[in-house]
């Protein structure tokens, strides 16, 4: 959808209809719980276009699954780090997925020169690719 009807209105995390950044991982966020918890359906245009597996949606959102990957993961890095205070990194790798997408949605979006081929209000930080 994102990409269907970027910076429009319909667009689920469009900064240009947002005013920072936690609005924008917010908005996202319950979007995402919505379809998740069928209380919204896509258009029939993104329908039966992906799989549907109830289980493993059900459980990878549970709290348990992602304390469970949380300390497998500390686990793993555990022998890694040759310095304690790397280990106050860990937060951050586990929130890298809100993190990344407030990145790559908001200042994608906000920052720099505009895509003149599609009239979309989105910016690239890169000159090359205008």
């Amino acid at each position: 959808m994102h990409h269907a009807y970027s910076d429009t209105e319909k667009d689920p995390h469009s900064p240009h209809f947002i005013k920072d950044v936690w609005g924008l991982t917010m908005k996202t966020k319950n979007i995402y719980l919505d379809y998740l918890n069928y209380k919204k359906e896509p258009e029939p245009a993104f329908r039966d276009r992906y799989p549907t597996w109830k289980a493993l949606d059900r459980i990878s959102d549970l709290w348990v699954t992602r304390i469970a990957f949380g300390v497998a993961t500390s686990l793993f890095m555990s022998p890694s780090p040759p310095y304690w205070w790397l280990y106050l990194l860990l937060p951050i790798h586990f929130f890298m997925g809100p993190i990344h997408g407030a990145i790559v949605n908001w200042c994608g979006h906000t920052i720099r020169v505009a895509n003149s081929t599609t009239k979309i209000i989105a910016r690239t930080p890169y000159p090359w690719t205008s």
